[in-house]
């Protein structure tokens, strides 16, 4: 695979890459400022583990589409209580 591009497409919330000893994780729900949701957690989890499992794989780099991300601990936090915080969009508080 060394200097071949690969796109694994069976995601709905991810874009993966695999080129040149490099994974690329591209968080694509910039619609919802890439907030995580149970999906797209879901999908992280697989995608690391089939990019680490790569021995073709060096280095994995995390990114995202669009202009604003939600911030980790939001994500996290939203899916550790169920429940949106106020700061992640859509979340309780924020504009509609």
């Amino acid at each position: 695979m060394e200097g071949h591009s690969a796109i694994v497409t069976d995601y709905e919330r991810l874009i993966v890459q695999k080129s040149g000893g490099i994974g690329w994780l591209i968080l694509n729900r910039p619609e919802a400022g890439n907030a995580f949701d149970a999906l797209m957690l879901d999908e992280l989890e697989h995608a690391w583990a089939d990019l680490e499992a790569d021995p073709d794989v060096r280095v994995i780099v995390n990114t995202a589409n669009g202009r604003r991300s939600a911030p980790a601990w939001t994500s996290y936090r939203w899916r550790a209580t169920g429940t949106p915080c106020a700061s992640t969009p859509g979340g309780p508080g924020t504009p509609s």
